[in-house]
């Protein structure tokens, strides 16, 4: 097969004379310029034997062309030849400093030239077997037999301690590779490599790329320390600038002891690296004597190990796995000890490591294997039901060719069935070897296995291993909150890390489990299966047995239900069409996690954001949000209604909900929505949801009824007026209206003049709106009467809200404003010298209209109250009662509450009769001994909970639930209701009821 050239010469002329010269032995290529000749090097390296370049060419130089192949690993070892005229020396000079490996001289000689061609091929092919023996394919450096041979020779030339025998690695190199991925990674380790090659040269020492993210060094004693040393250490530490940069964990060992083989040498700096590998106030070892003490411990265990194994020193213990809900037993995890005869128990962690490094942990984990499946094949056959035992797979078993086979035959030889023997594969395994891995753990899947990943959290590719990975089981490492005080953000993302595994249809069980608290707050996140000290220790086999005969199983893990045909999973998948239909939905549509009332968007699209209408929101803004906190009290259990009767039906569920504040909206936002639940596992359900907002619609239904409620009200003020004969008792009936209204429109009345009873009693009424009103208007009307007057003289409305920009405001009018009055809709002076009047306190989302609207009727009343008879009787107590009750808009009862907790009803208004359907008779006849007796037997915890609230001296509104319906059944109603304290200490509730159907009234 005949070899290609590059020839590269701007000159067309000299390109036709080389081309003709060379192409009898030779396959040419031809290049104008340097950057057309990179182009093609790049396309077709592999296949060019050699490079003959000219030096001096429009666009890019030979100069520039020769640095550009040295710089690239790839094209590093091509051989470039320099076409030149023979007097240009200097050229010459730099061509071959910056790396040519020789020059040929005009006019062309042929024989020369291609003899000169032949030699530096065959130098060249010659050379790169070498390499390909002795240099590291990724890096270019020395591979570690050939470091070990030529070190070994270079510090026989000197005395023991001239020299330094080096080891670093990337700290965190996994985060790279997780990040930016392996192409990355593998990036920057040429550079890494090609800067420390640089600077360990200058230092007359070599370099070696060991495995993975490790090298190692061996340089001149004086070196070490030094600010040269540290200089190119932390320019390769600098990287290129393209990500962050990393950090390095350094071990050295002084050589002064000849007599060590170069391996041993090794392994001391290696010692020393270790030494500083989870620290962060040192990364920089120096090995010592109490090193060499760890190290002669591990050859006495690697000269043990083997006889220790067949003598059966090693013994398999279990570690029980249980429900934290239900405290069932859920399995085991089968771990190893050594029962040394000399030493006694050894804990694993002194002895596994070692193993994994020498290779026997597969001769060890094949041997609790067995033995596991000796113990399950015994207690199957005395019938005693066993629960499934976890095994461990070290990533060194992986890559043992029998190692799926020797399981298998397990299985068959002890008529294991493949469900009770799982597979637990450490993280860290998936992140050093993802490929072979993963297609091991695919293997094991196809064949029946379960597969779990140990310590997950522990490592940094969790995201990576999910997502790449087949496994049923992930065991989650507590072990993550003990690396950060950041308890809450450690909690948030582990709550995150259970959610994603039980989306994608994988059970969790946290290891390391110690107290209650830990178990405790794994249960509020969904993960309940645990292991730990809380409940048990690693035992033997013979307290295994007995601690399962004992108590209750649960043989299997619960796992995600998949609802109808819709795939969860495909959600994540972005290129799944189930995305693609999510994407392309025309209006607002989300995929939200519900779990016991909280709500959390995972996904939306854009024209959920639009339909929202959030003034100032982005679509991540909206994912943050925890929506319930701004759903409604109804709204939240209208939801769980919602998800419980699509779960049940398997099919989609519409209803409407209400948002309180929610950022950059209105007051309320009002969406209707129809959802799927697409999954569930335990209490978290994941539902497909689309939504429309209909708040314009409501708010304008609001406004109408409003109205009309104005309408009604209006008209019975004119009813009392003309059907009261004293015009005092008009007064006081169309007052006592009045309050009714305003209270079931969130509007509160005053009257300014604390001598008057009514006064005092609306006093009474209104303290929890604004504390502190009554008492310093009392005040201020006291001592300071002609200033009131003057203030607030005549018969007409005086607007708080329009004196923001009126440069003199009085004091009154401030202290209105300051505690939220915003209309004053009427004052008068009364004939007995003081003053009266009647203001509105507006809610901040009710418009001013409606406020101004009853202006008129304030007028009206001012009149009304400057012609007071003072000598007219006042209503009885009782005659006011009921006038106030029956002129309020819906239902209302008053009760008070007994000692023993009772709500007993006093007085129920006309309203109400016709909400429930019923005469006072039949109302009396339920409720006569409790107000609790007409409420739905499933609903009696809710108007609990608000009788608490409001004898706490709380206020409810919005509280709905069914009460008993005079046609049969139940009628859903809201109630909203606040406290009252009487002279004597008595708790009295005002309960005001509403109509919360937008139907017939729901017989259920």
């Amino acid at each position: 097969m005949r070899r290609t050239l590059l020839i590269v010469d701007d000159v067309r002329t000299n390109l036709l004379i080389l081309k003709e010269i060379l192409k009898k032995e030779y396959r040419v290529i031809e290049a104008e310029n340097g950057e057309e000749a990179l182009t093609i090097l790049q396309k077709s390296k592999e296949e060019i034997a050699a490079v003959l370049l000219d030096l001096f060419m429009p666009v890019k130089d030979g100069f520039d062309v020769i640095s550009e192949m040295r710089a690239d690993h790839k094209m590093a070892y091509i051989p470039i030849i320099v076409t030149t005229a023979a007097s240009d020396n200097e050229s010459e000079i730099k061509a071959l400093r910056l790396g040519a490996n020789d020059y040929i001289t005009k006019p062309y000689i042929p024989t020369i030239i291609l003899q000169r061609v032949r030699n530096m091929i065959h130098m060249s092919e010659t050379s790169a077997a070498i390499n390909e023996y002795q240099r590291d394919r990724l890096t270019g450096l020395y591979n570690r037999n050939a470091f070990i041979e030529k070190t070994s020779a270079m510090i026989q030339k000197k005395e023991p301690g001239s020299y330094v025998m080096g080891c670093f690695d990337i700290d965190n190199f996994k985060v790279i590779n997780d990040l930016y991925g392996t192409e990355k990674g593998d990036d920057v380790l040429r550079y890494i490599a090609r800067v420390c090659q640089a600077g360990f040269q200058q230092a007359e020492g070599i370099l070696c790329h060991m495995d993975a993210d490790r090298f190692a060094a061996c340089y001149p004693k004086e070196y070490m320390g030094s600010d040269f040393l540290k200089e190119f250490t932390e320019k390769a530490a600098a990287l290129d600038g393209s990500i962050p940069p990393v950090s390095f964990r350094i071990g050295r060992y002084v050589i002064d002891d000849l007599s060590l083989s170069v391996s041993a040498m090794y392994d001391r700096a290696s010692l020393a690296r270790m030494s500083v590998k989870d620290r962060y106030d040192k990364h920089i070892a120096l090995f010592d004597e109490s090193m060499r003490d760890t190290l002669l411990s591990e050859q006495k265990i690697v000269t043990e190990m083997s006889s220790a194994l067949k003598s059966g020193q090693f013994e398999v213990w279990f570690q029980p796995q249980y429900n934290h809900l239900t405290e069932e037993l859920i399995g085991a995890e089968a771990l190893v000890r050594w029962r040394h005869p000399e030493q006694g128990l050894i804990p694993p962690d002194r002895f596994i490591p070692i193993f994994e490094k020498n290779g026997f942990v597969y001769e060890m984990d094949k041997y609790v294997w067995e033995h596991t499946c000796m113990f399950l094949h015994t207690w199957i056959k005395e019938k005693r039901n066993p629960l499934p035992i976890s095994v461990n797979i070290s990533r060194y078993d992986i890559f043992q060719d029998d190692m799926v086979q020797i399981l298998l035959d397990l299985l068959e030889k002890y008529e294991i069935p493949v469900a009770l023997l799982r597979l637990e594969i450490t993280e860290s395994a998936f992140a050093q070897s993802s490929r072979r891995v993963v297609a091991v753990a695919k293997e094991l899947v196809k064949h029946g296995f379960t597969v779990e990943i140990d310590d997950f959290g522990s490592g940094y590719s969790s995201l990576n291993t999910l997502k790449d990975v087949p496994a049923q089981i992930i065991k989650l490492d507590m072990k993550f909150f003990s690396a950060s005080d950041d308890y809450q953000r450690g909690g948030s993302i582990v709550e995150s890390m259970v959610r994603m595994a039980k989306w994608l249809n994988m059970a969790v069980i946290a290891e390391g489990v110690e107290t209650v608290k830990q178990a405790d707050f794994l249960k509020t996140i969904g993960c309940y299966y645990i292991q730990g000290y809380l409940y048990a220790k690693p035992m033997p086999v013979e307290d295994y047995v007995k601690l399962a005969s004992q108590g209750s199983k649960q043989p299997h893990l619960q796992h995600v239900e998949t609802v109808a045909n819709l795939d969860s999973n495909a959600f994540w998948d972005p290129n799944s069409m189930d995305t693609l239909i999510f994407n392309s939905y025309i209006g607002g549509a989300c995929i939200m996690e519900y779990c016991r009332g909280r709500i959390e968007l995972l996904r939306a699209n854009d024209k959920y954001l639009e339909m929202i209408g959030g003034t100032g929101m982005t679509l991540d803004d909206l994912l943050k949000l925890d929506w319930a906190k701004y759903m409604s009290v109804e709204s939240s259990r209208h939801m769980d209604r919602i998800v419980a009767n699509a779960m049940q039906a398997d099919s989609e569920e519409t209803g409407e909900f209400i948002f309180i504040d929610l950022p950059g909206c209105a007051h309320k936002t009002y969406l209707r929505s129809t959802l799927r639940v697409i999954a569930r596992t335990g209490y978290r359900y994941l539902l497909y949801c689309t939504s429309e907002n209909i708040t314009a619609q409501r708010n304008a239904e609001q406004k109408q009824s409003e109205t009309m409620d104005q309408l009604r009200f209006l008209e019975n003020v004119a009813h009392n007026l003309l059907t009261q004969q004293d015009p005092e008792a008009g007064i006081e009936a169309i007052l006592d209206q009045m309050l009714g209204f305003f209270e079931s429109s969130r509007i509160c009345i005053y009257e300014f003049d604390f001598v008057h009873r009514y006064a005092i009693n609306t006093y009474e009424q209104h303290t929890d709106s604004v504390q502190d009103l009554p008492a310093s208007l009392a005040k201020i009307t006291m001592h300071s009467p002609d200033k009131w007057k003057k203030t607030f003289a005549g018969h007409h409305l005086i607007d708080i809200s329009d004196l923001d920009h009126a440069e003199n405001i009085g004091p009154e009018q401030k202290l209105l404003k300051d505690h939220g009055i915003h209309s004053l809709l009427a004052v008068a002076l009364k004939q007995d010298g003081h003053l009266i009047g009647v203001a509105a306190i507006e809610e901040p989302h009710r418009k001013r209209e409606q406020i101004n609207s009853l202006s008129a009727l304030g007028d009206y009343i001012s009149v009304l109250i400057s012609r007071r008879n003072t000598n007219a009787e006042i209503l009885n107590e009782n005659q006011e009662k009921l006038a106030v009750m029956n002129g309020i808009p819906g239902g209302f009862i008053r009760m008070q509450i007994k000692e023993d907790g009772t709500a007993i009803p006093l007085y129920h208004s006309e309203g109400f009769l016709k909400l429930v359907n019923m005469s006072a008779e039949h109302v009396d006849a339920i409720y006569r001994t409790n107000a609790m007796n007409g409420v739905h037997p499933e609903d009696v915890g809710i108007v609990q909970n608000a009788l608490n609230i409001l004898e706490a001296g709380g206020e409810v509104q919005n509280v709905t639930y069914r009460l008993q319906y005079g046609g049969g059944g139940y009628i859903h109603v809201s109630i909203f209701g606040k406290s009252r304290r009487g002279k004597n200490g008595e708790i009295f509730l005002n309960i005001y009821y509403a109509n919360a159907e937008d139907r017939p009234a729901d017989r259920r």
